[in-house]
């Protein structure tokens, strides 16, 4: 089950994004709302879990679809954030991505665009460019699939990038989490709703999260990370099963924290480090992403401060 440190780290975005995020007081209806600030970054899970494991000292390569005058406002935003990345060009724009956060009542509003249409030919192309880069490294595929791509790609991209000899760490949802699941990913990171979906029942508390956990490693995924959020993340193998719960944070966004753990994961995959150390740090970047303002992400030594503050319960 374990990965041998020194692989390749390959990183999909089919649908990247422009990220806004707005500070607000309150929102009215029917009334123009003021912000107090807004931010723009670079958007879109793969994006993200890049720009993440850049960070962490990991190096990998991005693979992602550009689109239009957004797109080019993603590239510039992005910066040196990416050191490595291969863009293939489609016609439409790149989807804008909104988050509000208002203070008065206390809640996070987020309003997800819609993705260029992404022909055969650009889906083939980046697929080939994204193989041939993993071999047998680790492949890291999440976030939405944008309009043209078939909802089965994921779970065909499994079956090649496992016949080569790699592993998918994958971050999806609904049936198309459910169609990878019978592809058998090496790593998923479903949320309780998710994983609820998937074995068709309500699930309350950690026993019985677990227990369907262990039902989806039953039919051949390595690992399912379950992510609890304020309590932290599930992980369970054929072998043990552990609650990893998160450090108390004052949480000012969620956006990005997901990612932010599963490129801490990674990170300690590459690394070679045991699955306890491997958790440890993809909570502990969760929580620090938590802890920042709109759209960005962690800094490492807030996650360094973090790391020792993570508690470890084996099930």
């Amino acid at each position: 089950m374990s990965i041998s440190p020194g692989r390749t780290v390959s990183v999909m975005t089919l649908n990247p994004a422009v990220d806004i995020a707005y500070e607000v007081r309150a929102v009215y209806n029917d009334q123009k709302t003021h912000a107090i600030s807004n931010r723009y970054d670079p958007g879109g899970n793969g994006v993200n879990v890049a720009r993440a494991l850049e960070r962490l000292g990991v190096p990998n390569r991005h693979f992602g679809i550009i689109a239009g005058k957004s797109g080019l406002l993603l590239q510039d935003l992005l910066g040196d954030h990416l050191h490595d990345s291969v863009w293939i060009e489609v016609p439409g724009e790149t989807r804008v991505n909104s988050t509000v956060i208002e203070y008065d009542p206390p809640r996070q509003i987020e309003i997800t665009g819609v993705g260029p249409e992404v022909d055969e030919d650009a889906l083939e192309k980046l697929s080939a460019h994204f193989l041939r880069h993993c071999k047998d490294g680790i492949a890291v595929m999440t976030g939405s699939i944008p309009p043209g791509v078939p909802r089965n790609y994921y779970a065909e991209m499994i079956d090649r990038v496992r016949e080569q000899g790699g592993k998918v760490v994958l971050d999806a949802t609904g049936d198309i989490l459910r169609r990878c699941i019978e592809a058998r990913p090496y790593l998923i990171k479903p949320n309780q709703y998710e994983i609820e979906q998937i074995v068709g029942r309500s699930l309350n508390g950690i026993d019985d999260i677990e227990k369907a956990a262990r039902e989806i490693c039953d039919l051949g995924v390595d690992v399912v990370v379950v992510s609890l959020g304020s309590r932290g993340a599930l992980c369970v193998t054929n072998q043990y099963s552990l609650h990893v719960k998160s450090p108390a944070i004052e949480v000012r966004s969620s956006v990005g924290a997901g990612d932010s753990m599963v490129a801490g994961i990674v990170s300690g995959l590459v690394r070679g480090l045991d699955m306890e150390r491997t958790m440890a740090i993809g909570v502990a970047c969760g929580s620090a992403t938590s802890e920042k303002d709109g759209t960005e992400l962690f800094s490492v030594p807030d996650v360094e401060e973090l790391i020792g503050k993570v508690q470890i319960d084996h099930l």
